[in-house]
């Protein structure tokens, strides 16, 4: 329902549709002041949504979210502890442990997600947030699945984290984040014996879905020889691929990366390491591109940006 109510929010482009969306709202604002539950997380998530930067809009959404929690809903906890986590600070981060908890104990599956990943964020019950998490993944929350294979090797549990990575790529083999840390297993030997060639055959996949980290994995195997010919060609056709497929932030320190790993640049020829560098240089010109750089340097410091880079006349 919440979905159809934005949609038509989206579409209200004349008097009638205006109206009807109105009648709708309206409706559904009278039976969660009178406390239905399911019209009160509707209204929690509209708020929370369509009014985020506005004390008012908050105020509402916490409201409506109260409702739901006040009535024993799981999803009332669990919207609770969310707005709370948005809302930050330390109180509200207890507060909101508490709401999470209580809507596990109330039977909401991914709270069990939720709290799990959260526990990991913060390195604290490891062994919980395992369990949490585990529990959430196999009742299909796969969103989690990383979140598991991480606190796996925490935990030093090398064999229960690979045996993760092949189940998500088994069950979600649409996400290349599953190729590269399969891949990673694979090459590193992580809970299973190196192999070099599975490993080059999962960054091949995650590399046909644009995924930066596997391009550059690519790029050292073809560099090295690892699990493929050595063939430098190949390898810098991945690196600028790579810079070619940057298109997020992530993918952008992705790249960043081939400045910090001595391993790679200590295989590549200097006139290949080049050749990279003026390809993120020529990419810089564009305004969205910039950003990506600013942020960078935003999150790792002023001198962060790799000397290379400036080198070649990067000046933000």
């Amino acid at each position: 329902m919440f979905n159809e109510i934005i949609n038509k929010l989206k579409d209200c482009t004349d008097a009638g549709r205006l109206s009807d969306f109105s009648a709708r709202f309206d409706y559904i604002k009278r039976n969660a002041d009178s406390g239905d539950v399911e019209c009160a997380l509707i209204l929690s998530a509209f708020h929370t949504l369509s009014n985020v930067d506005s004390p008012e809009g908050r105020q509402a959404a916490y409201r409506y979210a109260s409702i739901a929690a006040d009535a024993g809903h799981s999803s009332g906890y669990f919207t609770m502890a969310g707005l709370l986590r948005m809302d930050g600070g330390k109180e509200n981060e207890r507060k909101a442990e508490s709401f999470l908890r209580e809507a596990i104990k109330h039977g909401h599956i991914e709270a069990h997600g939720e709290l799990g990943a959260w526990l990991l964020e913060r390195n604290e019950n490891l062994q919980e947030s395992c369990n949490l998490l585990s529990f959430a993944v196999s009742r299909n929350y796969y969103q989690y699945v990383h979140d598991l294979f991480r606190c796996y090797i925490k935990l030093g549990n090398d064999v229960a984290a690979f045996k993760t990575a092949l189940f998500w790529v088994k069950k979600a083999d649409f996400d290349p984040s599953a190729y590269f840390t399969l891949g990673n297993c694979y090459m590193k030997g992580v809970g299973t014996a190196a192999n070099p060639r599975k490993a080059v055959d999962n960054y091949r996949r995650g590399c046909k879905s644009g995924d930066c980290r596997c391009m550059i994995m690519m790029a050292a195997a073809y560099y090295l020889g690892m699990g493929t010919g050595t063939n430098p060609a190949r390898g810098l056709a991945m690196l600028q691929s790579a810079v070619t497929s940057i298109c997020n932030q992530n993918a952008f320190s992705a790249v960043m990366e081939i400045y910090n790993n001595d391993t790679l640049q200590k295989c590549m020829p200097a006139e290949d390491f080049d050749a990279v560098t003026q390809s993120i240089v020529n990419r810089a010109e564009d305004a969205e591109f910039r950003s990506y750089i600013l942020n960078y340097l935003q999150q790792h410091g002023d001198n962060s940006l790799p000397s290379p880079l400036a080198r070649f006349g990067i000046n933000i």
